[in-house]
């Protein structure tokens, strides 16, 4: 599957939107809850998780733990920090 795809250096975690999620047929971890603040100050709750996702970029194939949001404005997937750190 290929996806249009942000990779957000200043983003300390992985997004995924739900619907895209469902989409790609990964597993999703219902059963955490893990708050963060956001860029405008307010706090953000991601509930789902979905572990080991094989990311591939170009050839460079990497797992990935994506936190699960509603919904993006632009993007379906972001990728922060945790994969600018694993390649």
């Amino acid at each position: 599957m290929v996806v249009d795809t942000m990779l957000d250096t200043g983003a300390e975690v992985n997004v995924i939107t739900k619907a895209l999620a469902d989409q790609a047929r990964l597993t999703v971890q219902t059963n955490v809850w893990i708050g963060m603040k956001v860029v405008l100050g307010r706090l953000s709750k991601f509930v789902e998780v979905c572990e080991d996702v094989e990311v591939n970029i170009r050839g460079i194939v990497n797992l990935q733990t994506i936190l699960v949001i509603p919904n993006l404005a632009y993007y379906k997937l972001i990728l922060g920090q945790p994969f600018v750190y694993d390649v």
